[in-house]
C-alpha cells in the first residue's frame, strides 16, 4: 500500500505544478501589440443648443485572436477632419475609456470589472485634420474578452463649421497562449525535492527488506 501512493505522489505534483503555472504571469518577452480600427462615422454640426460640445459614449467589444490573450493594457487613437466655417480658433476633439472585464459570457458593462483605464492624451492638430491619442492604460491579466466603454468629445470655437469623425483605432497588448504550461521556479523546486524522495525511498526499501529476512 505504501509503494503504490508513493507511484502516485509523482503524477500528484506535476498535475499540482502545472495548474500553478497556467495561472501564473507571462513574461513580458513574449507580448506585443495589434491593432484594432474600427470605422467610426459620425459628423458634428454645432448648434447653439449644444453649446458647442458635442459628447458621445460607446461600449466596444474585443476579442482576442485565436490562441492570444488579451492583456487590458492599450491605447486608442481617435481620428476626425474639420473645418471652422465662420468661426475663428481651434477646433478640439478628445477621448477617454475603461476596460472591463465581463463577469461571465453574455455579459455586458454593467456586469463587469474595472481592469485599466486611459484618460489623459495629446491632441494632433494640423489645420484640417484631428487626432487625439491617449495614454496607455495600466492593466495586466488573461483575457479573451474585454468591453471598452469609450467617451468621445467635440468642441468648435464657435457655432459654425464641422467635425467629421472617421476611426477609432486600439493599439493592444496580447500574449501568446502556449499549449504546453511552463513551471514556475517554486513549482520546479517543490517537484525536483518530491522526486528526490521518492528515490531515496525507494533505495532504502531493499535494504529493510533484507534485514528483515535475517
Amino acid at each position: 500500500m505504501k509503494y503504490s501512493l508513493s507511484k502516485l505522489l509523482f503524477p500528484a505534483l506535476i498535475a499540482t505544478s502545472a495548474g500553478i503555472a497556467t495561472a501564473g504571469t507571462v513574461p513580458a518577452t513574449q507580448s506585443h501589440t495589434i491593432t484594432y480600427d474600427i470605422p467610426y462615422d459620425t459628423l458634428y454640426l454645432p448648434t447653439p443648443t449644444g453649446a458647442g460640445m458635442w459628447i458621445d459614449k460607446r461600449v466596444f467589444q474585443l476579442e482576442a485572436p485565436t490562441n492570444y490573450a488579451l492583456t487590458g493594457k492599450m491605447n486608442a487613437t481617435l481620428s476626425a477632419t474639420y473645418d471652422l466655417g465662420n468661426g475663428t480658433g481651434n477646433a478640439n476633439i478628445a477621448l477617454s475609456f475603461d476596460v472591463l472585464v465581463p463577469r461571465c459570457q453574455g455579459c455586458g458593462m454593467f456586469d463587469s470589472d474595472l481592469v485599466g483605464t486611459g484618460h489623459d492624451g495629446v491632441l494632433a492638430d494640423n489645420g484640417s485634420t484631428l487626432t487625439y491619442t491617449t495614454n496607455t492604460s495600466v492593466a495586466s491579466g488573461l483575457y479573451g474578452r474585454l468591453l471598452v466603454y469609450e467617451i468621445m468629445t467635440g468642441q468648435l470655437p464657435a457655432f459654425s463649421g464641422q467635425i467629421q469623425f472617421e476611426a477609432i483605432r486600439f493599439d493592444i497588448e496580447v500574449v501568446p497562449l502556449s499549449a504546453v504550461p511552463e513551471l514556475p521556479p517554486v513549482a520546479l523546486l517543490g517537484l525536483g525535492l518530491g522526486v528526490m524522495g521518492l528515490v531515496a525511498r525507494t533505495r532504502r526499501r531493499p535494504a529493510h527488506r533484507e534485514q528483515a529476512i535475517n
